[in-house]
């Protein structure tokens, strides 16, 4: 899935994974008062 995200936006895999990362570290700290 990385590579058709990557070629879609026209970047490089790297950076989908990079994005994906830190977009997933930022979701997680808005919603970590609702995880028990």
């Amino acid at each position: 899935p990385h590579a058709e995200i990557a070629r879609i936006l026209k970047v490089s895999e790297g950076t989908v994974r990079s994005r994906l990362h830190y977009a997933h570290l930022h979701l997680q700290s808005k919603l970590q008062d609702y995880w028990e």
